[in-house]
């Protein structure tokens, strides 16, 4: 026996191994949350397209739902839900998955709004570049 066979893994080739290392890693999951449905579908398809598991919801009993079943490794929610809003889900999501990144997206521009989200919750206020978010997405993963 060779030193290369003694550490190869059983039953694989360097040929096979080559072809697992060359898999394209799996993107992060985006559960994406708003009650505006145009939003909804149009960012949710364009990060579709940039390679994205995306799923979409529009309240916030839904998001808490998709949050415990679905895990997603990003959170992305407008700050106005309804009858709920965007920090109460932040605080609910990260208390089950403290590692879990979160968005914000709002159209409030008033600072005394955004001030509860805390450090490391990024806002990005709406009307935004869809690229933006993409980059600070990327940044992140």
């Amino acid at each position: 026996m060779s030193s290369r066979d003694a550490i190869s893994p059983r039953g694989s080739s360097p040929s096979s191994r080559a072809a697992l290392d060359a898999r394209p890693l799996p993107r992060p999951q985006i559960l994406l949350v708003d009650d505006d449905e145009g939003l909804l579908d149009t960012l949710g398809a364009f990060l579709r397209l940039t390679g994205y598991s995306v799923v979409t919801v529009r309240t916030y009993d839904l998001a808490v739902e998709h949050l415990r079943s679905y895990r997603p490794d990003i959170l992305i929610t407008d700050l106005q839900l309804g009858d709920a809003d965007g920090w109460h889900l932040a605080y609910e999501a990260r208390r089950d998955q403290p590692l879990l990144s979160v968005v914000v997206v709002t159209a409030w521009l008033y600072l005394s709004d955004l001030a509860p989200g805390g450090p490391g919750i990024p806002v990005f206020i709406k009307p935004f570049d869809p690229e933006e978010l993409l980059r600070y997405l990327q940044s992140i993963c």
